[in-house]
């Protein structure tokens, strides 16, 4: 369990336009060999020749969460006209709603712009449980509603719980790593920004979204039982 407390401001965390700004917590879980057994949070060096990148440059800053990503596995891109989003759950998608309150998936505390699909005679679509289909965008115009829910209010502490599955013949000790991030928007955002106004933005305006390390944690070792 890893606990994220709001100490130092007088607001939530993130405030302001909390829907953009990214609060995350970077977790990995190693074995005695150093090789991951776990990781949410982490990012992976990708090309983007869309704004210039057209193989991978080592800078992280530029890669968006894996909780989204586009339909081939990358980034996923924004339709710089209507600011749609091409993306779908990726493998550290977020799954605190369904298995509440454990994590499975990427922490975040960066609100949500929602919005509730509806169906061919503009009724609002229900999954098999019939609870409302919910899916993120990324401009308010494009929502139905605002999850406020996700950022952490001033002086209280969110307990972040993880289902970390071991696999077998795994040996110990098992090493935890975590580190709370942040940085002021997602990538994809800038990117297509970018796509519609590249005398503006490009990729070198992308790569200054520097990533900020609010705290580390000391590693914490763990014996398996």
């Amino acid at each position: 369990m890893v606990h994220v407390t709001n100490s130092g401001t007088g607001h939530n965390l993130p405030s302001g336009f909390s829907q953009e700004r990214q609060i995350w917590v970077e977790l990995i879980v190693s074995d005695n060999n150093g090789q991951p057994v776990y990781e949410s949070g982490t990012l992976l060096d990708t090309a983007h020749p869309e704004t210039g990148e057209t193989e991978p440059d080592g800078n992280l800053d530029d890669e968006d969460l894996r909780n989204l990503v586009g339909p081939n596995g990358g980034s996923g891109v924004i339709d710089p006209l209507t600011l749609e989003a091409d993306v779908i759950h990726g493998p550290d998608y977020n799954r605190r709603h369904e298995h509440p309150p454990v994590y499975q998936g990427l922490a975040n505390f960066g609100n949500e712009f929602i919005r509730i699909p509806v169906d061919g005679n503009g009724e609002p679509m229900r999954d098999d449980q019939g609870h409302f289909i919910e899916e993120e965008v990324f401009m308010p115009f494009l929502s139905t509603h605002t999850d406020n829910s996700f950022s952490i209010p001033a002086l209280k502490t969110v307990d972040v719980r993880y289902d970390v599955d071991v696999p077998t013949g795994i040996e110990g000790p098992l090493q935890i790593n975590v580190r709370l991030r942040a940085r002021a928007f997602p990538p994809r955002l800038l990117r297509a920004l970018a796509a519609g106004r590249p005398d503006l933005v490009n990729e070198k305006m992308v790569d200054r979204n520097r990533i900020v390390d609010m705290v580390s944690a000391a590693p914490v070792n763990v014996q398996i039982q």
